[in-house]
């Protein structure tokens, strides 16, 4: 776009940050959502010489009387849940691919189309690489956002609380 005469005068810019804090989260602690649509955001980073730890990320469906409904859960090998209310976003294997700035793997979910005979999600961590545990990571957390805000309304510090454990359940 070519200008017949100089652009001049003044501009005035106005920025508003507020700043929020995720809940570190602990056992037993619950978080009160806004929106509808979440994800759970899984990252890890290695330890300065130790070889690659696979982290892997899942929502696991359970119905009232307490069964795993398979067909509404994902994790690495099943990446979209039947009634594709729930999806994981792929598989990292070695942590760490955003150098330490998020999260790894993701899982979103739309709540509003969760299906009703599905009681309770739980979002699990767990280390598949065989023989590891979550004491050979050096950081690995997992936070729950709101997806449409990007609101992070708690995080979980694994790598804390796991300890020698190879799996560990975030939230329900």
């Amino acid at each position: 776009c070519h200008s017949q005469g100089k652009a001049s005068g003044e501009l005035y810019v106005r920025i508003v940050v507020a700043a929020r804090r995720a809940l570190s989260l602990q056992s037993r602690d619950s978080v009160r959502l806004n929106d509808n649509m979440i994800a759970i955001g899984l990252g890890w980073d290695l330890l300065a010489g130790v070889s690659a730890v696979d982290l892997d990320a899942s929502c696991v469906c359970f119905s009232q009387s307490g069964e795993v409904m398979m067909e509404e859960s994902v994790y690495f090998a099943q990446l979209q849940s039947a009634s594709r209310a729930i999806r994981h976003t792929g598989d990292e294997k070695e942590g760490d691919e955003d150098l330490g700035q998020g999260d790894d793997e993701i899982v979103l979910v739309n709540l509003g189309a969760v299906p009703a005979q599905v009681a309770a999600l739980f979002f699990v961590a767990t280390v598949a690489t065989e023989g590891r545990s979550f004491c050979e990571v050096d950081t690995a957390r997992m936070r729950l956002v709101e997806w449409k805000s990007g609101i992070e309304r708690c995080r979980f510090n694994i790598a804390q609380q796991g300890k020698k454990h190879t799996a560990l359940f975030m939230a329900r």
